[in-house]
């Protein structure tokens, strides 16, 4: 397992400790990719529960060491951003690939819509949702 301890610090600034289930979906999750609490719980060859799984993303996603990520199907898969850069996301609708996307588009944005509805903006995501080039090219390869 590798320890983190920036997630460590975040865990106890929130009163928590790291315990060997957090431990363990925060390892499972760190390769980058965005997975469902099912899939992180069949990944984990069951050695948890499926319901220590949900309560273990809710407490991180509490501690922001993991965002959630809503797809169109209604489902939901988690990624984990404890030390990551803010970043947006490209979603295939036909096969659900996610790519991350760098930078922030949005953010000079932010700032003039705060001045113009003098909202005070916390945060934001933005998912773009369309068809990847593999799925476009399977496609035309049947027409």
């Amino acid at each position: 397992m590798v320890r983190d301890k920036s997630d460590m610090k975040k865990l106890r600034e929130a009163g928590y400790k790291l315990t060997a289930p957090r431990e363990m979906v925060l390892d499972f999750l760190r390769d980058g990719r965005h997975y469902s609490a099912k899939e992180i719980y069949e990944g984990l060859n069951k050695t948890l529960g499926l319901t220590t799984v949900y309560r273990t993303l809710e407490l991180l996603l509490q501690v922001k060491l993991v965002k959630p990520l809503f797809l169109t199907d209604g489902s939901l898969k988690y990624e984990y951003v404890g030390s990551k850069d803010h970043h947006h996301h490209l979603i295939c609708t036909d096969c659900g690939e996610i790519l991350e996307i760098e930078g922030c588009a949005v953010e000079g944005m932010e700032e003039q819509v705060q001045k113009k509805t003098r909202f005070k903006i916390l945060h934001h995501t933005l998912e773009m949702y369309g068809v990847c080039p593999e799925c476009q090219s399977s496609v035309d390869s049947k027409d």
